[in-house]
């Protein structure tokens, strides 16, 4: 035993013998993967719905956080949520050309 409680011995280490040639060889092939690019408007369709479903609520969220305003004209809130709107309309938008681009690549094929 050493100070600091190992042992001095080593285990019995495998004797160096040739290893076998099964062992070197490499593996038989498996399954091919076939990786399959996304349709053309894929991404634009989801994330123009992403943005149309978020955009009102986030719009509201900075509204309210601006507080109620001074009374004259439009609240701040009503700003947000125009805003809001607007983009998400912006965000339906790109959802229906990606919509559009998707359903006339299905009717190439």
């Amino acid at each position: 035993m050493t100070s600091n409680g190992t042992s001095d011995e080593t285990p019995d280490a495998a004797p160096d013998a040739a290893p076998d040639s099964a062992a070197q060889e490499a593996p038989a092939p498996g399954r091919p993967v076939v990786l399959e690019a996304t349709p053309p408007g894929l991404w634009q369709t989801l994330i123009g719905a992403m943005i149309a479903a978020l955009a009102p609520m986030f719009g509201f969220l900075i509204g309210s956080s601006m507080g109620l305003g001074d009374g004259d004209g439009l609240s701040p809130l009503h700003l947000g949520l125009f805003g809001g709107v607007v983009i998400g309309g912006c965000g339906a938008l790109l959802a229906l050309l990606g919509g559009r681009r998707l359903y006339l690549g299905y009717q190439s094929e």
